[in-house]
């Protein structure tokens, strides 16, 4: 079993570059278009970490860490934005992530270090063999 990081972005060519990203340093990874489409889907729960956008259509990053929270969710959230302001990044350690940093200056790297370290002290995560690989709609 491997780590599974749950990919959250209505941009399509951030999830497409998380995904390669993420997968190439050995995680499994499910991509989502937004925080509704993840909430709806049973493989929310079972994760090793949950990577948000926080400017999202339809309901924010915000709003979908705090319903993650609120529904009792444990996994490590990591808030990856590329337009959030201090006080973004702030508010959304506030409702519940666990990270949060902004895309612009970012290296891949340390983005990795940064994803090793927040899943180091979880257990791996069994892949169903029923589960798609790709959640996102395109």
């Amino acid at each position: 079993p491997r780590h599974r990081i749950l990919v959250v972005d209505d941009s399509r060519a951030a999830r497409q570059l998380l995904t390669a990203t993420l997968t190439s340093e050995g995680f499994d990874v499910l991509p989502f278009a937004g925080g509704l489409e993840l909430l709806g889907h049973p493989g929310a729960w079972q994760a090793s970490l949950i990577i948000t956008d926080l400017d999202m259509p339809g309901q924010d990053g915000i709003a979908l860490i705090r319903s993650l929270r609120e529904r009792g969710a444990d996994v490590p959230i990591a808030v990856l934005t590329g337009v959030g302001s201090e006080e973004d990044l702030n508010r959304a350690l506030e409702a519940g992530a666990d990270l949060a940093f902004e895309k612009a200056g970012l290296g891949e790297r340390a983005f990795v270090a940064a994803v090793r370290d927040l899943v180091k002290n979880r257990p791996p995560v069994p892949k169903q063999d029923t589960e798609e690989t790709n959640h996102a709609a395109d």
